[in-house]
């Protein structure tokens, strides 16, 4: 329920946009709505099905299991992005293919198929009877949970144990990107400082993972839905600069004492910490546009790219201006956590609505060109930036531990 309530504003927003996008009302939305929240159940519960089974049974091929798993999960982006295969993806009885023929018979207002219906039943029931007979196991043996955090939070300990297997697996990865100190100013060094910070603790994998799997499926999409491509980029990368931000805030805010020690104000190191999450989200967003040149010859229109665009760089300025003020308290619920999640994704959203707007006047004013209309919509998000690292400096000022 608390991951529901962090993640419903995004899921909320899919459906409408999807909804609108192919012309249906705005009441069909509730329907997709309760289809992304059952695979978003069906989801949880077979993560935890899979980590209960690991530790219960450690001899058990539970990994090659979990592999397969996700394979499954991704062969539909495979089809549509392939669609030469011999192999019919979407006729396959799997999760994934029967909740998108479910979701596409909402879009299309056409009676679902009770075969779709039957395959999404059949394992939504099966997998809730296993989780439920796996959910009274005892794994941790010798152990007395203790919630200490709240929701998003982990233990330190346990978080200081996962960068220990982190750093053993891919740890002579990690080494290799260094920080030289003794080059550029203070606030390129702060960004480059985050950079390799979040490359060391193992943040960029979950990055990287989670953008694969939501950016991927939504490049290969159909030619007529890049504004709902664009939307479900933007979703994810103001969700994952959300999880950073969070991950800051109970981790590295209290080491801070170091930098407001020294003479000089932290403007420095909050400004690297907007850059750092504006180059991650812009990392993305260019991910999204190669795989989108890749799968389509025409390339989308301005208008549309201004948000995925735009959308990184007022999330981050909105996630550091944040991080000035909110401190993360170990609580049962925290509402802190999901107020973090709130404004970085309603501040992106909002910073690439102002960009597709000014893009858009600029077209209507003298029939800008499309070099013209790129032109403007690097103005804006200079300006945007130059704007973000001004409020940052004066916010970091009064910045108190």
């Amino acid at each position: 329920m608390s991951l529901l309530a962090a993640i419903g504003l995004a899921a909320g927003i899919a459906a409408v946009a999807l909804v609108l996008a192919v012309g249906r009302p705005i009441v069909a939305a509730l329907p997709l709505f309760a289809l992304l929240a059952t695979y978003a159940g069906l989801v949880l519960l077979i993560s935890q099905v899979l980590v209960i089974l690991r530790i219960r049974f450690p001899k058990m091929p539970v990994r090659p299991l979990t592999g397969v798993v996700f394979l499954l999960s991704i062969l539909p982006a495979i089809g549509v992005a392939i669609p030469g295969l011999p192999i019919r993806f979407e006729q396959l009885p799997i999760p994934s293919t029967a909740f998108a023929a479910l979701g596409l018979a909402v879009l299309r207002a056409t009676p679902p198929s009770l075969a779709d219906i039957a395959v999404a039943f059949v394992y939504l029931g099966g997998i809730a009877l296993l989780w439920l007979s796996l959910s009274n196991v005892y794994v941790f043996h010798g152990i007395k949970p203790t919630m200490s955090a709240g929701f998003g939070q982990v233990d330190l300990g346990s978080r200081m144990e996962i960068q220990r297997r982190i750093t053993a697996r891919f740890g002579g990865v990690t080494t290799r990107v260094r920080l030289r100190t003794d080059r550029g100013g203070e606030t390129g060094l702060m960004t480059r400082f985050h950079l390799v910070r979040i490359w060391r603790d193992g943040s960029i994998l979950f990055v990287v993972f989670f953008a694969l799997i939501a950016i991927l499926p939504a490049s290969f999409g159909g030619v007529a839905a890049g504004g709902v491509r664009a939307i479900t980029v933007t979703q994810t990368l103001t969700f994952l600069l959300g999880i950073l931000a969070m991950n800051w805030a109970f981790y590295e805010r209290e080491n801070l004492w170091i930098v407001l020690s020294a003479a000089k104000s932290p403007g420095a190191y909050f400004r690297g910490l907007m850059l750092s999450f504006a180059v991650i989200g812009l990392g993305m967003t260019a991910a999204f546009l190669a795989l989108i040149a890749f799968a389509r010859p025409t390339p989308l229109p301005i208008e549309t790219l201004a948000l995925p665009i735009a959308s990184p760089i007022a999330a981050a300025f909105v996630a550091t201006a944040v991080l000035t003020r909110v401190k993360l308290k170990p609580s049962a619920f925290s509402f802190a956590a999901l107020g973090i999640f709130f404004l970085v994704s309603v501040g992106g959203f909002l910073g690439g609505f102002a960009a597709q707007a000014v893009v858009v006047g600029a077209r209507g004013l003298n029939g800008f060109a499309p070099d013209a209309q790129a032109a403007v919509l690097f103005g804006f998000v200079i300006a945007l930036a130059a704007l973000g690292l001004r409020v940052i400096t004066r916010l970091a000022a009064s910045f108190r531990l």
